[in-house]
C-alpha cells in the first residue's frame, strides 16, 4: 500500500514508530485506514521489538470478528511474522516465539486486572463500557510501555478528546498553492470544538444558484442525467470546492490528491509531540471520490435537511463525528420565555390549521397529578410541522378525560405510565386498564440514551405488557430515551432548527414558565455526558416530550400515518 496520498497514515507510522513515544491519540473521521495502520504497527512490532501486548476493542464479539477477518489473514500474509507463530492459537491469544498477543473486548473489569503489557492498542475507543485509566494499570510494570489509543470522535470532553486534546494536538495541513498560507482541512467556517474561532471564509463550499438549486427551491445534489445517459455540470456533489481560509482562492475536486500528497501534521503543543502525540484527521484525508468535497457537502446537506424537516439530529450529529471526526457538543441549555415567545404564530388558542394546509392529525397528551390532568393538545401537518391548540387542567378522572376527548374529536390520548406516584401501584393500575378500555397510549420516560431494534438504533420502543386482569394486554406501552427527546425539544423545535412548531399568540403564562422547567447543564469532569435538570413545575414540558415522542413513533414527523 502506497503512502503517497494517506497524509494520516505517515504521520501516524512516524509517530508509532518513535521508541520514546508513551502514548500516541488519535481522534479521526471513521473508515479513514487507521484500523489497518495500528495493523501493520502491530505486525512489525512483533517482527522487530516484540513485547507483550493487548488489542482491546469494544467488545468479545467484535474482537473475535476482527481476528478472524483481518488479524489472522495479516499474521498468515506477513512471511516475518508467520514464521513466528504457532501452529495453534486462540482468538484470545496467540502466543508468538517471541511474545505474547492478547486480544480483549472493552466490556469486562476483570479481564483488564492481569498479565501486565508492554504494547497496548486501545482501538474504537468511542465504544468502550470501561474507563480507560483501568486499563492502564496492566503497562506499569514496563518502563517503556507504550499506548496507541484510536477511535471515532464521540462527545466533548469524552476521555478519548481529553486525551487528544492533553497530547501534541496535531492536524493534517496543506498548503494553499496560491498564498502557500497552511491550514487544516476543515469543513465549516462556525467555530467548533476542534476549531474555537470561527472564519469568514474557508472550507468546503458550492455555488447557490440554479445549477445546485431544484425548481421548489431544495439543493440539487446530484448532476442532472440526460435521456442519452450524460450529465450536466451541476449538482451540488459535482460543483463542491475547497476554499482557501486566506486568500479565498477556490480548489477544485481535481486539486485534492496534490493536496494530500504534500500535507504534513502540524500540532497546537509541539512540546508534547515527542512522548504524547496526538492527531486529528477528517474525511478529506482519504483520496476516494466516495471522501471528496462534494461528498462531505452532500451529506451536510442531507444532514441538514432531516434536521429542519424532522428535527432527527443524529445525521448531523453523525457527519460531525464520523466525518469530520469532531466530538459532538452539547451546549448549555436553557430556554427563557423570550425563546419560546419567538415560536409565536399568528393564531389565537383553539384555531386550527387552515383546510388549505392539508391532512391533519390532533394528539392529546396529559401529565397525570394528584388531582387534576395537565394536558397539551396540538395539531400536526404531514411531514412534521405542527401548532399548540390548547394547554389546560381536567379533573383526575378518567371518565371524564374520554368525554373531553370525544367532545373535542381527538383521535389520540397519551399520558405518562407512572404519574405523580410510581410507587402508588394502585395509581399506576387505574391509568393502565384505562388505556386498555380506551385504547390510549402509556408512556414511560427512560433513562436509556436509545434503544438497539434489530441492530437500528431508535428512541423509543414498544413496551406492552400483561395487566394480569383476564387476558387484559396493554399493548400501547412505550418507553421513550428521555435525554434524547429533551435535546430535541430544546434544542431543535424551541430553536427553531426542525419542522415549524409554533404556539398561540395568546398562551397562558403559565404554560410558558412550565416550558422553562428544563436546562443542560455540561459536563464538570472528564468523562462525564452532563446532565438536564428540571427546576420547578413542568407539566407543560412533558406534555410537548411526550407529543414529539408521540409523532415520532406514529410516522407523523417522517411519513405521517395513524398512531400504531
Amino acid at each position: 500500500m502506497s503512502l503517497e496520498f494517506y497524509p494520516q497514515l505517515r504521520a501516524f507510522f512516524r509517530h508509532a514508530d518513535n521508541r520514546r513515544m508513551k502514548r500516541l491519540t488519535v481522534m479521526k473521521a471513521a473508515q479513514t485506514a487507521a484500523t489497518t495502520a495500528m495493523m501493520v504497527t502491530l505486525l512489525h512490532r512483533i517482527a522487530e521489538n516484540p513485547v507483550a501486548a493487548m488489542w482491546i476493542t469494544a467488545n468479545a464479539e467484535k474482537a473475535k470478528e476482527y481476528v478472524n477477518r483481518r488479524l489472522f489473514p495479516a499474521l498468515m500474509d506477513c512471511a516475518a511474522v508467520n514464521a513466528l507463530a504457532p501452529a495453534d492459537w486462540t482468538w484470545r491469544l496467540v502466543q508468538f516465539a517471541t511474545m505474547d498477543l492478547m486480544i480483549r473486548g472493552a466490556v469486562s473489569k476483570q479481564e483488564m486486572t492481569s498479565d501486565p503489557v508492554g504494547l497496548m492498542i486501545c482501538d474504537e475507543r468511542r465504544e468502550w463500557q470501561i474507563p480507560v485509566e483501568l486499563v492502564r494499570q496492566r503497562m506499569k510494570t514496563f518502563g517503556n510501555a507504550q499506548e496507541i489509543s484510536i477511535g471515532t470522535a464521540g462527545l466533548v470532553d469524552d476521555s478519548l478528546h481529553a486525551d487528544w486534546r492533553s497530547g501534541s494536538q496535531g492536524f493534517i495541513q496543506f498548503t494553499c498553492p496560491k498564498c502557500a498560507h497552511s491550514q487544516p482541512f476543515r469543513f465549516g467556517k462556525k467555530k467548533t470544538a476542534l476549531f474555537p474561532e470561527a472564519r469568514d471564509i474557508g472550507g468546503v463550499v458550492w455555488p447557490d444558484d440554479e445549477r445546485t438549486r431544484n425548481a421548489d427551491g431544495s439543493w440539487k445534489l446530484e448532476a442532472t442525467v440526460n435521456p442519452d445517459g450524460t450529465r450536466l455540470d451541476d449538482g451540488v456533489r459535482n460543483l463542491a470546492e475547497y476554499q482557501c481560509e486566506k486568500c479565498g482562492d477556490k480548489l477544485p475536486q481535481s486539486a485534492r490528491l496534490p493536496l494530500l500528497k504534500t500535507a504534513q501534521d502540524v500540532h497546537r503543543n509541539p512540546k508534547q509531540m515527542e512522548q504524547f502525540p496526538s492527531l486529528h484527521w477528517n474525511f478529506m484525508t482519504m483520496p476516494g471520490a466516495a471522501m471528496d468535497f462534494g461528498a462531505g457537502a452532500v451529506t451536510f446537506l442531507t444532514a441538514m435537511a432531516a434536521l429542519k424537516a424532522s428535527g432527527n439530529q443524529e445525521p448531523l450529529r453523525y457527519f460531525v463525528t464520523d466525518d469530520c471526526g469532531e466530538p459532538w457538543e452539547m451546549l448549555a441549555a436553557k430556554v427563557e420565555a423570550s425563546d419560546i415567545m419567538a415560536r409565536m404564530g399568528n393564531y389565537c388558542v383553539g384555531e386550527r390549521f387552515p383546510a388549505s394546509a392539508g391532512e391533519t392529525f390532533t394528539l392529546m397528551t396529559v401529565d397525570r397529578q394528584k388531582g387534576h390532568l395537565v394536558y397539551v393538545i396540538r395539531q400536526w401537518l404531514k411531514g412534521g410541522a405542527s401548532r399548540l391548540l390548547e394547554f389546560g387542567k381536567l379533573p383526575d378522572d378518567f371518565e371524564a378525560l374520554r368525554k373531553f376527548q370525544t367532545e373535542r374529536g381527538i383521535r389520540s390520548v397519551t399520558g405518562d405510565d407512572g404519574g405523580y406516584d410510581e410507587a402508588d401501584t394502585g395509581n399506576v393500575f387505574k391509568w393502565r386498564m384505562a388505556c386498555v378500555k380506551y385504547n390510549w397510549n402509556s408512556f414511560k420516560g427512560d433513562k436509556a440514551e436509545n434503544y438497539a431494534e434489530d441492530k437500528v438504533r431508535t428512541y423509543w420502543r414498544r413496551s406492552p405488557f400483561n395487566t394480569g386482569v383476564g387476558a387484559h394486554v396493554l399493548h400501547n406501552a412505550y418507553l421513550w430515551s428521555k435525554v434524547h427527546y429533551l435535546s430535541k425539544l430544546y434544542n431543535v423545535f424551541l430553536k427553531g432548527e426542525g419542522p415549524t412548531w409554533t404556539i398561540p399568540r395568546d398562551v397562558q403564562a403559565e404554560y410558558l414558565h412550565q416550558l422553562q422547567a428544563y436546562e443542560f447543564r455540561p459536563a464538570t469532569q472528564t468523562g462525564d455526558k452532563g446532565e438536564w435538570i428540571k427546576n420547578g413545575a413542568d407539566h407543560a414540558a412533558s406534555c410537548e416530550l411526550m407529543q414529539i415522542v408521540m409523532a415520532d413513533s406514529s410516522g407523523i414527523i417522517q411519513s405521517f400515518g395513524a398512531a400504531q
